[in-house]
């Protein structure tokens, strides 16, 4: 999105927000409405967070709270898990969806950024990534990261991290998912101490404090202590169906490690995923005028982000692109925190949301799109390759694969 109104893009939402700055959420499971409630704490400054479990009875709740549902001061959160409330709010006239009326995806993905800023005077960013390191143990001819493109791989300077960290915070008030990625995550040898440091510092600002890995890899106890310590959630690509019996042999010692420290996991099994392939190009999309480029932006949509060098992009698969030389390194894409101060609060969010000067990044040229605008174009996911690739900018459809260049 193009900034129109710099500053000033969500004022009109903002308004509701600030007459509607009591949040109840309702569910019909208890575990999920305190869930979304206690994410919520950072902005209950005046004990505005209400939940309620309402037990899918939608009468009784019409009798019990009276007047709260009459859509008057109040925003509605509703539990992901509860869409028959949704459903029936919906049809009473006092309520519009996404006005004051939410549910708990699209508050948390978008709306909470707004309402923070407005109601409360909070910076909030659902998630953000930050990469370690670009060096792998696997070498996925598909990975959404491009490393395979990356030539000279290489481990990130933690006191640039932790000032990029540091800045960051600065910034922002709360993060939803702070997640540290690669390559492969736990390749980098200053782990353990970067999440203890994020953790001891900032654990207050976050609600969820996320890693990536492939699991092939040998973890130390100290890692896997200070994963269990800190909370982790421990997000693994499981790929033990593409690759050889070796790595298979590491990816279970790696698990085993994991289960006997009790560190969180979420697995995420190669053969039940699904890739779509943002790059390479499949039309070229280089000659779109910035117009359809904004356009084109608009409509894919998606909006994680990632922080290098103490600026931050509102597209991390254009960062990537970016390290992988794929493009450009250009920051002037990039939002400079460095600069921040709070008096650009606003702007802050809005960019993080998607808006710039341009509307659009360099990559859009190239980029496919996400799953909303390339719901078909799926590829082989964890597919293994020996060397490493390059594009023919000149010829955007053009790969070229270089056996000779292989690291892994």
């Amino acid at each position: 999105m193009k900034w129109q109104n710099k500053g000033h893009e969500f004022d009109k939402l903002g308004e509701i927000f600030q007459k509607n700055k009591k949040i109840l959420v309702l569910g019909e499971n208890i575990n999920s409405v305190c869930k979304i409630a206690d994410k919520l704490q950072f902005v209950n400054l005046d004990n505005n967070v209400e939940k309620k479990v309402v037990n899918g009875i939608f009468l009784k709740l019409f009798k019990i709270f009276g007047t709260i549902l009459t859509g008057s001061n109040v925003t509605i959160v509703v539990a992901d898990d509860s869409d028959k409330i949704a459903g029936k709010l919906l049809k009473n006239n006092h309520f519009k969806k996404n006005i004051n009326l939410f549910s708990e995806k699209d508050f948390f993905s978008r709306y909470l950024s707004i309402y923070a800023l407005y109601a409360a005077d909070k910076t909030y960013s659902e998630s953000q990534c930050i990469i370690v390191t670009t060096l792998c143990t696997l070498n996925c001819k598909h990975c959404l990261n491009f490393n395979p493109y990356i030539k000279d791989k290489c481990h990130n300077d933690i006191n640039e991290i932790k000032k990029s960290i540091d800045t960051y915070f600065k910034a922002f008030d709360r993060c939803g998912l702070f997640h540290l990625s690669g390559g492969e995550t736990f390749m980098y040898q200053k782990c353990s101490e970067l999440i203890r440091y994020i953790y001891d510092n900032y654990k207050e600002k976050i609600d969820e404090l996320g890693a990536s890995s492939n699991l092939v890899v040998k973890l130390s106890d100290e890692l896997c202590q200070t994963l269990h310590d800190c909370n982790v959630v421990l997000f693994v690509d499981d790929y033990t169906d593409q690759i050889d019996d070796k790595k298979i042999a590491l990816f279970n010692e790696s698990f085993e490690k994991l289960k006997k420290f009790k560190v969180n996991c979420v697995i995420n099994k190669g053969t039940e995923l699904r890739w779509f392939s943002i790059f390479p190009p499949i039309k070229d999309d280089s000659l779109l005028n910035a117009s359809d480029l904004t356009k084109k932006y608009d409509a894919c949509g998606y909006r994680n982000s990632e922080i290098r060098n103490g600026y931050m992009n509102n597209c991390n698969y254009s960062g990537f692109a970016q390290r992988a030389g794929i493009i450009d390194q250009d920051y002037s894409e990039w939002y400079n925190l460095n600069t921040y101060t709070k008096d650009k609060k606003f702007e802050l969010i809005e960019y993080r949301l998607g808006y710039s000067e341009k509307g659009y990044t360099d990559f859009c040229k190239y980029c496919n799109g996400y799953i909303t605008i390339n719901p078909d174009n799926f590829v082989p996911v964890g597919g293994q390759i020996d060397g490493t690739l390059s594009w023919n900018k000149e010829n955007p459809l053009e790969i070229i694969y270089d056996k000779q260049g292989a690291e892994v």
